[in-house]
């Protein structure tokens, strides 16, 4: 199987530990889809607009899914969040928050703001199985697996 551009995942995350961990669940569940780790609310804005390092779209194509930390350093996930809400581009990925939320209105405001699912850290394999199987169209898999039914 190709893998396509339109089938990047970009993980924004500032505990490297934490986009290993999802990075290793994806893998052993057999996604093939490239990685993009981002460490900062910032970069994730950067990287979305395709400015600067991100401007050549061959490399650093719209992700088909992008998992975002809500508590980053320089911009916060909710401030990327907003961004991403307010241009509209939603439209172009899956955008699944993973984070620790403490409150209900803070998950209502997430799904407000556009998030396909929310995820709680730390993020648990059965979580990510169940993505999987709701929201099936951007995964690539390895050839000899068989996706969760």
């Amino acid at each position: 199987m190709e893998l396509t551009p339109d089938k990047w995942v970009v993980v924004v995350d500032d505990q490297p530990s934490d986009q290993h961990m999802l990075a290793r669940i994806l893998d052993r569940l057999g996604v093939q889809n490239p990685i993009v780790k981002l460490g900062d609310g910032h970069e994730a804005i950067r990287y979305l607009n395709g400015d600067g390092a991100y401007a050549d779209r061959t490399k650093y194509p719209v992700p088909a899914v992008m998992f975002l930390d809500l508590k980053l350093p320089v911009v916060t996930g909710w401030e990327v969040l907003d961004w991403v809400h307010a241009l509209s581009l939603k439209r172009d990925f899956l955008l699944f928050v993973y984070s620790e939320i403490r409150s209900v209105s803070d998950v209502r405001k997430v799904y407000a703001l556009g998030a396909d699912s929310y995820v709680a850290k730390p993020v648990k394999e059965i979580d990510i199985v169940n993505l999987l199987h709701h929201f099936p169209h951007p995964w690539q898999f390895k050839p000899d697996y068989l996706p969760p039914a």
